[in-house]
């Protein structure tokens, strides 16, 4: 599944500063730093913000224009946190990848060794093996490659099949979302929309459900 990648610099703040100061001089071919769109949102964010840096991409053959915001929200971690597009209305996970990918590989991963940083960035496609763990989700193919895609988890196999998916997913507790959940259900294995969010629903239901239980319910 394709999501959207992101970006984080680890270091001393005077680090994270000195590379974006670097950055900023060597910015060119449309690219710049914008640092009016900085001020106004240090002036319209109440209270203390970190170091804010915004870096405008240009609109090329690769990719539409963006503002790339990075923000130092924790001390010593500067992310991208969003990059808004600027020639249209909204950015392709594609897109917003191909933008991220050119600013990082263009200006960033020459200078993270020479300013003592660290760098992670993710990957733009991941499985399901990336978000949870090999059983639960042998359990959930299992369910969804025999359920009956009309009629969900209502058959009583097709039942048993998808509690011992969200039974497994509690006891290793998986960290699969329902927003993931429903995307791997329609994108990767062609259930309807409005079925997979029924599932997503009874899902996030059992899950409750199971940590109520294990918090609460052997005391009753």
């Amino acid at each position: 599944m394709k999501v959207f990648k992101e970006l984080s610099l680890i270091g001393k703040t005077s680090n994270l500063e000195a590379l974006m100061s670097e950055v900023t001089s060597l910015l060119d071919n449309g690219w710049s730093r914008d640092t009016i769109a900085e001020n106004k949102f240090r002036k319209d964010v109440l209270g203390d913000v970190g170091n804010v840096f915004c870096i405008s991409a240009p609109d090329t053959s690769e990719h539409p224009g963006g503002q790339i915001w990075l923000m130092e929200n924790e001390t010593g971690v500067l992310s991208v946190t969003n990059i808004v597009p600027t020639s249209k209305n909204e950015l392709s996970m594609d897109e917003y990848n191909a933008i991220l990918d050119e600013f990082f590989n263009r200006y960033i991963s020459s200078l993270v060794d020479k300013h003592r940083l660290r760098f992670n960035i993710t990957p733009g496609v991941i499985t399901l093996e990336d978000i949870t763990d090999e059983k639960t989700v042998s359990k959930l193919r299992l369910f969804s490659r025999a359920a009956n895609k009309s009629t969900g988890s209502s058959h009583p196999l097709d039942k048993k099949r998808w509690f011992d998916f969200i039974i497994s997913a509690h006891i290793n507790d998986s960290s699969l979302s329902t927003d993931m959940l429903i995307r791997w259900l329609t994108e990767v294995e062609g259930w309807a929309d409005e079925m997979a969010h029924e599932l997503a629903i009874e899902y996030e239901y059992g899950r409750t459900l199971l940590e109520y239980y294990d918090k609460a319910g052997r005391k009753q």
